[in-house]
């Protein structure tokens, strides 16, 4: 019996053996002999075979965004009022903001959906960067103002300088910041900084969260013992209040 690892059990299929999966399906194999031979579910396998031209192309993944917006999606005028009303409101809380939606517009959404329109907007942006040393549990947190390959390359140096050594592996998830989105010949900034360290860069594996559970505790930790009592008025004021 054909054993795989357990590394390799979860990770999305190759465009290889999807096309030769599907070859050999059209040449007149049985799919359960197909489900077999290439690990491969009867679902996935007929799925496949309604997109499959003959290319391999026409075997990669598509977007999943969809189509048509929501029924219930806000509406242009309903998003126009929440960018004029904070624009007008700068230093408001989301209740304020909501209040005021609600007595002089008319908003009648709840609270929790202008808090999701507000992230798509843009207005709440996950900029806290995490080194997690494993063994000792000793943690850097550092604030930036965006999410890029830029800001994780300078806080992968800050956290060295930091820390006073350079570790052996270091091991991210599958974020744009940490990796390419998309199959690309261009190396990522950090894969760069990595080599020419000497450090070994591992990505958990997709779709399947491995050592996150040590870091999402960290936050909660820190939300409870730390930013839910914080009040910042400016980046700078932050950095200063967290330095302390």
């Amino acid at each position: 019996m054909t054993s795989i690892s357990q590394n390799l059990r979860y990770l999305p299929h190759t465009i290889d053996t999807r096309y030769h999966a599907l070859l050999t399906y059209r040449n007149g194999a049985s799919v359960n002999f197909i489900c077999r031979r290439y690990k491969v579910s009867k679902a996935s396998l007929m799925r496949w075979n309604k997109h499959f031209d003959g290319t391999k192309e026409s075997l990669r993944d598509k977007s999943h965004r969809p189509l048509k917006p929501h029924p219930k999606a806000h509406t242009m005028q309903e998003l126009t009022w929440i960018q004029n009303c904070i624009r007008r409101n700068p230093t408001a809380t989301l209740i304020e903001i909501f209040y005021k939606l609600k007595t002089k517009k008319g908003y009648d959404r709840q609270p929790c959906a202008l808090f999701h329109v507000l992230r798509k907007l843009g207005f709440f942006k996950e900029n806290l960067k995490n080194m997690m040393d494993e063994a000792s549990r000793e943690r850097l947190i550092f604030p930036f103002k965006e999410q890029s390959s830029h800001s994780t390359v300078l806080f992968v140096k800050t956290a060295i300088k930091h820390f006073g050594y350079k570790p052996q592996i270091i091991q991210t998830d599958n974020g744009v910041e940490f990796t390419p989105f998309k199959e690309t010949k261009q190396v990522h900034p950090l894969d760069i900084l990595c080599q020419q360290l000497g450090i070994e860069h591992k990505c958990i594996r997709p779709r399947t969260p491995r050592h996150n559970g040590k870091v999402e505790r960290s936050y909660r930790n820190d939300n409870r013992r730390f930013y839910r009592h914080l009040k910042f008025y400016s980046y700078d004021d932050l950095v200063k209040q967290m330095k302390r």
